[in-house]
């Protein structure tokens, strides 16, 4: 069973109904159109204005507490340069990037939607056409602000944090860490969030941020779900050993070399106590061919099934509550083997529904306990026709060749290779109504033409665990290691590798 804990905290808490978290947001404008957001123009680093979402770091608003208690007055600075969101003082003022800093009040207009006002001024944040500005209250679109939250977070601010420390009027907390966003893909690769360039001890790329590099920086690889279950229903890692050599060599290069904090959510996929230890096992080799010393913290995350039992029993696994944790947990249905291959003749694709549903019909006659459960099912999927989007693709025209997956789930691996293999067969020899010839259907490009994909999995735990008083502690143990190799790094615990 996998159990997921937030990066950074072992408790995932609740939003508050009226405050604004601190995070990452686009901010949209509800008198434009949806797809503009406010932007940085890249060219000066300045200069703002609502123009269409590109899915860019120049698009992206840090949003952070003037104090912790307080969830309703912001800093508002940008991912992409670090600069404050400024307006001055006079009515009707343009706003722009800068080093000093300006409060603003979030107050919840409706849904996502956010009225802004700057606490220096006292005057509202206003869209004036594609430009912003502060101007008087006048309870129109203009004043309201749709915030979406995003998975961008900061690059490098330079010194402006420190120019705003000076002024004393303020109470400003300490600078937000910087994180740079990774995860390893189903390819085995390391997919940066964050642009090379922006990467904190990747001096060949970046030799004029040298200087800038702080000591609160924070590398973070996070989990990603897009596999599925099966890395927890086969215990395997995400990726091959050499994969993780190859990236997390570069990254710990910069944890050594310039004391910036690594953390690894989920490590190798399924979170494990066993990927955990694996994992370490990978730091501990590339530290030792490199001459690193480093402190680790490791943090296990196994739940126990008799606490889960107990959990549900007494009604504590459900919404969203005071605090919580999420799990996740498999079970096998079965095995699956597949074929693939594409279709030509136009009088086929132009009926092709009608034709498979016969030949569904051959197979189910031939294996009786086909498509009566989800163990034992068959599945087309096609490509050149709503291949991605399935049902609800905008646009359904079909075009001159069709690519057709097929997927067969039963009990045991043998079982699903009868039927896939049965299954194609059909498909390149069954009749259809003006056929030109009474064989080749169907195109294989591989040979043999079945493939075993080996056991397929569910998840069949998705859901929030209550915790009791204390257990955000307790069940998820912390244990501390030393990687020596040398001198070890002049830093705290929290500023090592944390896996």
């Amino acid at each position: 069973m996998k159990t997921f804990v937030a990066l950074g905290a072992l408790v995932a808490l609740c939003h508050s109904a009226f405050g604004l978290d601190e995070g990452a947001y686009t901010i949209g404008s509800a008198s434009l159109q949806s797809n503009k957001i406010l932007s940085v123009n890249e060219e000066d680093g300045q200069t703002l204005s609502f123009s269409p979402n590109n899915n860019d770091g120049s698009q992206a608003w840090l949003f952070t507490r003037v104090t912790f208690d307080n969830e309703r007055d912001f800093l508002i600075n940008s991912t992409f340069s670090g600069g404050y969101i400024n307006c001055g003082e006079q009515r009707d003022s343009p706003c722009a990037l800068g080093d000093e800093p300006q409060v603003f009040t979030a107050e919840l207009a409706g849904d996502n939607s956010y009225e802004l006002i700057s606490q220096q001024s006292g005057y509202f944040l206003r869209a004036d056409g594609e430009k912003l500005q502060i101007a008087e209250w006048d309870q129109s679109p203009d004043e309201q602000f749709v915030l979406t939250q995003v998975f961008y977070l900061p690059r490098l601010y330079g010194t402006s944090y420190q120019t705003a420390r000076k002024d004393s009027s303020l109470d400003i907390p300490q600078k937000p860490p910087q994180f740079i966003y990774a995860e390893w893909n189903d390819y085995g690769y390391l997919m940066l969030r964050t642009p090379v360039s922006q990467i904190p001890g990747h001096m060949q790329v970046c030799p004029k941020q040298q200087d800038k590099l702080l000591s609160t920086t924070r590398v973070v690889a996070r989990p990603c779900p897009d596999g599925g279950p099966y890395k927890l229903g086969l215990n395997k890692m995400t990726c091959g050993h050499d994969s993780y050599i190859r990236d997390l060599t570069p990254i710990l290069q910069a944890c050594f070399h310039k004391k910036i904090q690594f953390l690894i959510g989920s490590v190798g996929g399924d979170g494990s106590d066993k990927r955990a230890q694996e994992m370490f096992e990978i730091v501990q080799e590339i530290a030792a061919k490199e001459g690193f010393s480093f402190k680790i913290a490791t943090i296990s995350a196994s739940f126990q099934r008799n606490l889960l039992k107990n959990r549900i029993v007494n009604q504590k696994v459900g919404p969203c509550g005071p605090a919580e944790v999420k799990l996740e947990g498999v079970e096998k249905l079965g095995y699956r083997t597949i074929f693939i291959g594409g279709i030509r003749d136009p009088n086929l694709i132009g009926q092709i529904a009608n034709f498979l549903a016969d030949l569904r019909a051959y197979p189910e006659k031939l294996f009786p306990e086909l498509d009566r459960s989800p163990q034992c099912q068959l599945l087309f999927h096609f490509y050149g026709r709503n291949g991605t989007m399935g049902p609800i693709e905008p646009t359904p025209v079909a075009g001159h060749d069709l690519g057709i997956l097929g997927e067969f789930v039963a009990p045991s691996q043998e079982l699903s290779y009868t039927i896939a293999n049965n299954a194609r067969a059909s498909t390149l020899h069954m009749p259809y109504k003006n056929q030109i010839a009474t064989t080749g259907n169907f195109a294989s490009p591989l040979s043999p033409h079945e493939t075993a994909a080996g056991p397929i999995f569910r998840f069949n735990v998705y859901h929030l665990v209550d915790l009791e008083a204390s257990e955000e502690i307790s069940l998820f143990p912390i244990s501390t290691r030393l990687i020596a190799n040398g001198p070890l790094p002049k830093m705290p615990i929290r500023s090592a590798c944390l896996i």
